[in-house]
């Protein structure tokens, strides 16, 4: 019924768990895709869909300190069990990691970023970026 009667900024995501619904007025709809996939529990989904939306949209490797931060703010156990899981399930085969020369760490998707690609970019936004201001 809500669906039928709403405002044209009143949009919906259909979860695994639940209905979720925002007003385009009030949050982009990338915000409400985080709140969306926190809301269904399941870190390991969270981190590798979050991945691939910014390895297709921008493109861009994610930082895994990412999901440390608002609104995620996983611990550092739920991060590492997470991306652990994802290396031995075939749906997560295109989630993959690699590291700047600083030591940090990011995920991409090897759909839509190779393996130097992603880690070019994450070497720029970890060390070259830095060190050009």
């Amino acid at each position: 019924m809500l669906e039928e009667g709403a405002e044209a900024d009143i949009k919906m995501m259909r979860g695994t768990r639940d209905r979720y619904y925002f007003s385009e007025i009030s949050m982009t709809e990338s915000y409400a895709r985080h709140l969306y996939r926190l809301a269904e529990k399941d870190p390991v989904r969270l981190i590798a869909d979050t991945t691939r939306d910014e390895s297709r949209t921008y493109p861009r490797p994610t930082p895994v300190s990412t999901f440390d931060d608002s609104p995620f703010s996983m611990s550092t156990a739920e991060i590492d069990a997470a991306i652990s899981k994802m290396a031995f399930d075939p749906e997560y085969a295109d989630i993959r990691t690699v590291q700047a020369s600083n030591g940090d760490a990011y995920l991409y998707s090897a759909t839509y970023l190779s393996e130097a690609h992603a880690s070019g970019l994450a070497e720029w936004a970890s060390v070259g970026e830095k060190e050009n201001p």
